[in-house]
């Protein structure tokens, strides 16, 4: 078993990731339970009434609250190159955590990471044993609480006596995140599967040419290309010496634009991206808006 697990789980004020009102810890260290509690996060943004009946915290909870970036430091002791951070929900909460790095402009904190929900269900169609149920519960601290005992129960039912034996055994991956970038929780993928999903795009390490335009350049997309997928526009970037971004912030440096669809604008003229650009831009920020022809340009460096 690992050193030291950390679960954590996440509440947010209304339907933007970013939104982190509250924060729930549960660690686990030399075998014993040392950490379970809630921190209250001022989101400084508005709750809507379906959160709020959610989880029941409110702008009045929170008014004392810290912001998130502060509301971190607190956190970010806790995890070290010993840790592993578990989530119940994995695909939701570390995407809940970079676009409240990204909201603050932070650098994402580095670990790998495992999904309970994922990790008993997989492990349950293949074992007899009965594993106990991932349940929601209204408070974070909870939430985290259950998926520590989840994440206990299941290698204490198993055979095996780490959880990198259980991992191996049942071809499961860790998720890793790391600054600007992440990769995802799961069953790891076949070798003869060619296509990449833009959320396992992981940067690799090359000799970089350092006069090409991208290099070192924060890419945001927006809408559908038509010259290639998304994901094989972010290996591009990434094999220049880029970054993919995934929300337009003070760091991007470019947003390209693809065609957007109406049903997903809303009855708006530009996207959410598009707008966040051109406010940043006002407000002095380098940054630039291109086209696809101008990125398909760019990114080969014609």
């Amino acid at each position: 078993m690992s050193n030291k697990v950390l679960a954590i789980s996440f509440k947010t004020a209304n339907y933007n990731r970013s939104s982190i009102c509250s924060i729930g810890l549960a660690l686990y260290e030399d075998d014993k339970i040392k950490l379970n509690e809630e921190i209250l996060v001022n989101p400084e943004e508005e709750f809507d009434e379906y959160s709020i009946k959610m989880h029941n915290i409110n702008e009045e909870k929170i008014k004392n609250a810290k912001t998130f970036n502060k509301a971190w430091q607190s956190i970010s002791y806790m995890i070290d190159k010993n840790t592993l951070v578990i989530s119940p929900n994995a695909s939701l909460d570390i995407s809940v955590l970079i676009h409240a790095c990204d909201k603050y402009n932070m650098i994402y904190p580095n670990f790998d990471y495992l999904c309970t929900w994922k990790l008993s269900n997989i492990v349950r169609q293949n074992e007899e044993d009965d594993l106990d149920e991932e349940i929601v519960y209204n408070t974070s601290s909870e939430e985290a609480y259950k998926c520590l005992n989840t994440y206990l129960n299941i290698l204490k039912k198993s055979k095996y006596d780490t959880i990198e034996d259980l991992l191996k055994e049942f071809n499961i991956e860790k998720g890793v995140l790391f600054n600007k970038s992440y990769k995802p929780f799961g069953i790891k993928k076949q070798k003869h599967r060619r296509e990449i999903d833009v959320e396992e795009i992981k940067l690799r390490t090359y000799d970089f040419e350092n006069s090409h335009p991208f290099y070192k350049k924060t890419i945001v997309f927006t809408g559908t290309l038509r010259s290639m997928r998304r994901s094989e526009a972010m290996k591009k970037v990434n094999n220049v010496g880029g970054i993919g971004g995934y929300s337009v912030t003070k760091n991007t440096d470019y947003l390209v634009l693809g065609t957007q669809s109406i049903r997903k604008l809303n009855g708006k003229v530009k996207s959410s991206k598009h707008i966040s650009a051109e406010r940043l831009i006002s407000q002095g920020k380098n940054l630039k808006i291109i086209t696809e022809d101008d990125f398909l340009e760019l990114v080969f460096n014609i």
